[in-house]
């Protein structure tokens, strides 16, 4: 029989570094529980991400209080490039640095807020675009613009670019969110009188987080969720943490000794991308690609000899809705997201709308799309922190085709250009 290598390991047995969510009512003092635990022992620096927080300085007065504040602009890029650069700092005397977002509701009000002006702007497109004939979109519960699936999926995909940054460094993690009372709903989505206690964040965040501590009341915590075979749970089961510390809960997992590395790998797709862009054959632009074979589904991108060509446009041009949907699209892509402008540029030449002329944005000059592409792909290998992958991992920028210019930023120095300054909490 035939035998094919792969890769294995036996387990450790050592417990690994948590993600911990810690989620509390108003004033429950969510943030004094990390401020406290700077002072640790088992950590080396403390890098505290503030969003949406302005009393973080006055922690810096506790006894003991030893952190970092990661100062950005308010925007996602900077809030993300932050963390990036938190994550690559190097250990202090061998103990792992500690990273603090608090807090992630924040950043999930944030996302949400991003599109909830991609619809307001979309809407206003439309009218102006169509006039009288514009079918206005079903207005939200709230009497705003509604923001649609591919909307949420575009906040969601942003949100995992912060949480797998997390997941992946070898320290402690520390996000906070809001916890509020909500009433639950019965079997058929109708409100009860009963009430219950629930994470204010993108809903799957429980999950993504190996060690979950609720703070309904001031210095009143529980521990309702951990990932430990020292400290066991059962799933409803609270444990009440008497003189609450997050120091203490670590030793109750057996972090005073010896500790695992952490080893997580993100799902990517991009594999598979990759795959299809160097698959994809013939012209670029929609004036010389070749017509759909009769016997081709609408839209398919491969013909029956397996050549793939770039959609053609209709005889009168392509399809102004394709665009304007294609347009907002690319708008949510960070600009020194290299791979993101790769996918779009991949994404134009499928649907045959390299040709379109749009803005350049200098002096009313307009563009083909498939030259914009280009140049926003170059121009964010540049933004890139110090020249280099940025938050996104070295292997996803490696052989993209877009050049930047200048090396790989040096592990251990917050990197230049990123737009993130560390004010010191001490």
């Amino acid at each position: 029989m035939t035998q094919y290598e792969f890769k294995t390991r036996k387990p450790t047995g050592k417990p690994g570094w948590p993600f911990i969510l810690l989620a509390g009512a108003e004033k429950s003092g969510k943030s004094w529980a990390w401020a406290e635990f700077s002072a640790s022992n088992l950590v080396g620096r403390t890098y505290v991400v503030p969003i949406g927080e302005v009393t973080v300085d006055e922690y810096g007065a506790i006894p003991g209080a030893d952190f970092d504040i990661v100062e950005h602009d308010g925007s996602y890029n900077s809030i993300i490039n932050g963390v990036w650069a938190a994550s690559r700092q190097d250990r202090v005397d061998g103990k792992p640095n500690c990273i603090v977002v608090d807090s992630g509701t924040q950043v999930w009000d944030l996302l949400g807020t991003e599109q909830q002006s991609v619809s307001i702007r979309r809407e206003k497109e439309k009218a102006k675009r169509f006039g009288n004939r514009a079918r206005p979109s079903k207005p939200s519960e709230e009497g705003g613009p509604v923001i649609t699936m591919d909307q949420w999926n575009v906040a969601k995909s942003r949100w995992y670019k912060l949480v797998d940054l997390l997941r992946k460094h070898d320290g402690p993690v520390i996000i906070t969110t809001r916890l509020e009372e909500v009433t639950v709903l019965d079997k058929n989505g109708k409100p009860t009188t009963d009430k219950t206690m629930k994470v204010r964040a993108e809903k799957n965040l429980p999950f993504d987080a190996t060690c979950i501590v609720e703070m309904p009341r001031r210095r009143e915590a529980y521990l309702t969720g951990v990932v430990s075979t020292r400290l066991q749970l059962e799933p409803g089961d609270a444990l009440k943490l008497d003189n609450f510390k997050i120091e203490n809960l670590l030793v109750m997992l057996g972090l005073d000794g010896e500790v695992g590395e952490r080893d997580y790998t993100p799902l990517s797709v991009d594999a598979y991308v990759e795959e299809e862009v160097a698959s994809w054959a013939g012209p670029q632009d929609a004036r010389q690609a070749s017509q759909r074979p009769a016997d081709r589904p609408h839209g398919s991108t491969a013909p029956a000899g397996g050549e793939r060509v770039s959609r053609p446009a209709a005889a009168n041009g392509p399809d102004p809705q394709v665009v304007h949907d294609f347009i907002g699209e690319m708008e949510q892509i960070p600009p020194g997201d290299v791979l993101g402008w790769r996918k779009a540029y991949a994404r134009a030449q499928q649907l045959g709308i390299m040709a379109v002329p749009i803005p350049s944005g200098v002096d009313g000059e307009r563009i083909q799309l498939g030259t914009y592409l280009m140049r926003a792909g170059t121009h964010a290998a540049t933004l890139a922190p110090a020249s280099q992958p940025g938050p996104a991992d070295d292997e996803e920028i490696a052989g993209s085709g877009i050049s930047g210019n200048g090396t790989p930023g040096e592990v251990g120095v917050i990197p230049a250009g990123t737009g993130v300054t560390v004010a010191s909490g001490r």
